[in-house]
């Protein structure tokens, strides 16, 4: 949980500077991080515990999904064992692929006008996304988490934004919401899994 709290406090408020930076999202009380004249992170003091909350939810449940399956199938039906058991570069390939998508979400919606983002920016997003969960997941319990992190993300962006007034989207569709954000929760939730997977076997290994 630690692991998957710090990989996400961490990555989190980087990977949200890119929307930004592409001038899709701005906080009502922003913090901003200059690093010389290269980059500016505009960020907020409760980003990264919430990126760090959303690392541990999603880092524990995969692993604890996966035993669960194991007690309800016999071996012949055992997860593959590089999605349960994932080398080092497994993980960082699937933090860099969800790491892209975050990237190409921004740089989709800020070339987007109007009502062609639906098809510029959400079919090439759902695509991923379906994609990173079948290369680095492919697991009922993965397609479960991703569903849900899709629909519970977003939700949780609806109070951030109409109850608390946190920040704000430049296009919005659905109470203060982008569509296309549901895609990028969905390509998320297998990266973190396999960082919660993968620290999860570092433990048995060493314990």
């Amino acid at each position: 949980a630690f692991v998957s709290f710090v990989a996400g406090a961490l990555l989190g408020p980087i990977l949200d500077g890119t929307h930004s930076s592409h001038n899709v999202l701005h906080y009502t009380n922003p913090s901003i991080l200059r690093f010389g004249d290269v980059y500016q992170l505009e960020t907020c003091w409760w980003v990264p515990l919430l990126f760090g909350l959303a690392g541990i939810i999603l880092g524990v449940s995969h692993p604890l999904l996966d035993d669960y399956h194991d007690t309800k199938n016999a071996k012949e039906m055992a997860l593959p064992a590089r999605v349960t058991r994932p080398s080092a570069w497994f993980v960082a390939s699937a933090v860099l692929v969800f790491s892209f998508d975050y990237w190409l979400s921004g740089e989709l919606a800020q070339r987007a006008v109007g009502s062609e983002h639906v098809v510029a920016v959400d079919v090439p997003l759902a695509v991923l996304a379906l994609l990173t969960w079948r290369v680095f997941d492919n697991t009922a319990g993965g397609a479960f988490m991703a569903a849900l992190t899709a629909v519970c993300g977003p939700l949780l962006e609806v109070a951030l934004i109409n109850a608390l007034h946190l920040y704000t989207y430049t296009s919005a569709d659905w109470f203060g919401t982008p569509s296309w954000i549901c895609w990028v929760y969905a390509a998320g939730a297998p990266a973190v899994g396999a960082v919660g997977r993968y620290a999860r076997r570092y433990l048995q290994l060493t314990s």
